[in-house]
């Protein structure tokens, strides 16, 4: 089953995208129709800093040893490689589903563009973002417990506020929401081993970033997938010529992201990154690891929050002592990882794509070859047992809408003789003959007739709510299913790629299901895919 939800899961500006929509295609280049031989002879030609890096991405992923994971290392060595990258904040538990099917979508382009014999190799690298400081995003994972019940687990730390995540080490708490996970679940064959493998990586003392990779690490164990750590501090020390670049040329960029972002409002589309004027698109951390935005006006550099100020030479010396205290922002990010990295293709989500619009402009003020924008694979899962209930019930998932009182309900009151909507249309024709009737009489009896009107069919509507009520107590097992079908696709209300975490399925169906997944998205197909596992 390969289709489909009708019901709009992404922004109007994505949609576009995937259909090649010419007023899209003024702001990002058409990934359906990309020269990937000039592109990629681009990307090597513009890339100076490779040299530099690829020596610490060796070092940093000395601990693959798959097979494909040494050919892919031993490429780096090759000067005719270039990488296919995509990158995630760090969820709990790698969660959310999407994040695995990025890393999906990045293996399966660089397979497909290697087997095309271009004379270059791709790589797929995931980019560990792990500087990012929005700790309520990413402290907890979806489930579905031994109900089938959507359940959040958050992991119940206090926050260290504007603090990047790679500052974050694992409490003891950690030791009781793996244990909470593991009492919600089903308990399989497959548990035990995975939740020993959890504790063992997941553990008090652990740094988030270390135990996120070693997650990802095993998940995609044979893929060759690489990872890149930005927030390393010789990753920091080589990137401070791009730091300083972008203060540099701070006001050039910010005109052209001003001027794009208000040409997509002009075109009917949203900025997924709002404009503020003055903004450098650069963080600057404090003496309490806070992340800042770093501002500009008439009177040079601040941190608006601590009205601390600093003229363009402390900034500097900033950037070339102590860069670790610098980072990108949402905007300058994909510049960055651009000019580290030979960059043939970023895979994106939805909301990325909007904001990669914004930025196009921007890469040649950098003197940077931009690389392709390829969307993401998007899915949802089903369970025999879902699929089971489908079929049983002869469902349509082009049905499902997000709320599920109206999936719910729909499918109680599609196979009725629709008595109650044609005696409430027969009633509200009488009704309206009568109101003429009285008003040729009596013009001022209408307000009461309609008054009335509305009155009785208020009444009948009640009874079609009690009668619907009763016949769910009745067909509570009914109903009962029909709640776990649209969980399934819904759960808690949010896509399902949007709320799980992985480790759900690696728990219920074993390590074999990453294969499964693996080989059932389809690379090229761009609707949401339904995957029967």
């Amino acid at each position: 089953m390969n289709k489909i939800l009708q019901t709009p899961l992404y922004n109007h500006l994505y949609y576009d995208f995937l259909q090649s929509d010419q007023k899209i295609l003024r702001y990002l280049p058409d990934f359906k129709t990309t020269n990937w031989s000039e592109l990629t002879k681009s990307a090597l030609s513009q890339n100076t800093i490779y040299s530099d890096v690829k020596e610490l991405l060796t070092k940093d992923n000395s601990d693959i040893t798959s097979e494909r994971g040494l050919k892919n290392l031993d490429l780096l060595k090759n000067d005719k490689t270039v990488f296919i990258i995509t990158g995630q904040q760090l969820g709990l538990l790698a969660s959310p589903l999407y994040t695995i099917y990025k890393i999906i979508t990045a293996i399966k382009l660089a397979e497909q563009l290697n087997s095309l014999k271009l004379g270059f190799n791709y790589v797929p690298l995931f980019w560990l973002e792990s500087e990012d400081h929005d700790f309520e995003e990413i402290n907890h994972f979806g489930i579905w417990n031994n109900k089938f019940e959507p359940k959040k687990l958050i992991y119940q730390v206090e926050s260290k506020g504007k603090s990047s995540i790679k500052h974050y080490t694992f409490e003891e708490q950690i030791n009781e929401l793996i244990e909470q996970f593991k009492g919600e679940l089903i308990s399989t064959e497959f548990t035990d081993a995975l939740f020993n493998k959890l504790k063992s990586i997941f553990k008090p003392g652990e740094s988030w970033l270390t135990a996120t990779r070693e997650l990802l690490k095993d998940i995609f164990y044979e893929s060759g997938v690489l990872f890149f750590k930005p927030g390393d501090l010789e990753i920091k020390k080589i990137s401070a010529p791009f730091f300083e670049k972008v203060i540099e040329i701070f006001a050039e960029l910010n005109n052209q992201f001003s001027s794009v972002s208000n040409s997509l409002i002009e075109n009917g589309y949203s900025n997924q990154v709002t404009v503020v004027e003055g903004k450098t698109f650069l963080f600057i951390e404090n003496e309490n690891l806070q992340r800042e935005h770093l501002y500009f006006d008439n009177n040079g550099f601040s941190i608006k929050d601590s009205n601390q100020k600093f003229n363009k030479n402390d900034l500097l010396d900033i950037i070339i002592n102590n860069p670790e205290k610098i980072s990108t922002s949402v905007v300058s990010r994909p510049l960055l990882q651009s000019w580290l990295l030979p960059t043939a293709a970023y895979v994106a989500g939805p909301g990325e794509i909007a904001y990669w619009a914004q930025i196009g402009g921007m890469f040649n003020q950098m003197k940077l070859t931009m690389p392709v924008v390829y969307p993401r694979l998007s899915a949802t899962l089903l369970e025999p047992k879902i699929q089971r209930f489908l079929n049983k019930y002869e469902l349509d998932i082009e049905c499902l809408s997000k709320k599920q009182s109206e999936f719910v309900n729909g499918v109680l009151t599609k196979n009725e003789d629709n008595a109650f909507q044609s005696s409430k249309e027969n009633i509200k024709n009488e009704l309206e003959k009568i109101k003429r009737k009285m008003v040729i009489v009596d013009p001022t009896l209408e307000s009461i007739c309609q008054k009335t009107s509305e009155k009785i069919l208020g009444q009948i509507d009640f009874l079609e709510r009690k009668n619907l009520k009763a016949k769910e107590q009745k067909n509570q097992t009914f109903t009962s299913q029909l709640q776990q079908i649209h969980s399934a696709f819904f759960p808690d209300g949010y896509p399902q790629e949007r709320y799980l975490t992985f480790v759900y399925f690696l728990n219920k169906f074993g390590p074999e299901i990453f294969k499964t997944l693996f080989n059932k998205l389809q690379l090229d197909n761009f609707e949401h895919q339904i995957i029967e596992i």
